[in-house]
């Protein structure tokens, strides 16, 4: 079947997916935002979701965040030029009752 098998993967298997450094980064960034000063395990512990790891909360309220700031009811506050304060860096939910729903949405029936 070796033999086949590479057959079958050079010519009809989907092209190997390249990660963006760029893009990890990004949502490296974003994820440090938003959990400055312990919020993300504020949250994690207004929000306690059950049967959800902290770890696996961040990724999901990461994507989520992501997505408000796409949409621009979160707004990122980030300096055109690298400054030493972390204070510089911030996040601001423009649309606070938006971001209460989507939350609800996102871990509405695993709540305890």
């Amino acid at each position: 079947m070796g033999p086949f098998e590479a057959f079958v993967d050079r010519w009809f298997a989907p092209p190997d997916m390249l990660d963006s450094n760029m893009h990890r980064r990004h949502l490296q960034l974003v994820e440090l935002l938003w959990t400055a000063d312990n919020r993300g395990r504020e949250w994690y512990e207004i929000v306690s979701p059950k049967k959800v790891s902290y770890s696996s909360f961040v990724k999901r309220v990461n994507a989520l965040v992501c997505r408000g700031l796409q949409e621009g009811w979160i707004v990122s506050h980030i300096p055109i030029a690298p400054v030493p304060d972390d204070a510089a860096y911030s996040l601001t939910v423009a649309d606070p009752d938006r971001f209460v729903d989507e939350m609800g949405r996102l871990f509405g029936g695993e709540q305890e």
